[in-house]
């Protein structure tokens, strides 16, 4: 998940507006809900997915900025 989340950041921040960027925004909100519980806790982590979900627009980011908080 963390490569995911890693490369939708750079895709979100790059400008990219393609296909791929709502598929890794899905993949790393449902593994980030169903995945390893070491994943799910791990500040370096939500730390990647709530920068990739807030240069992407996603709603759900605040959750995760919130949880890293």
């Amino acid at each position: 998940m963390r490569n995911t989340a890693f490369v939708l950041w750079a895709l979100a921040e790059n400008g990219y507006q393609g296909p791929a960027l709502a598929r890794g925004a899905s993949y790393v909100k449902q593994n980030l809900a169903g995945g390893a519980a070491s994943e799910q806790n791990d500040p370096y982590t939500l730390a990647l997915v709530a920068n990739a979900l807030v240069a992407s627009g996603d709603a759900e980011a605040s959750s995760v900025l919130a949880q890293l908080e």
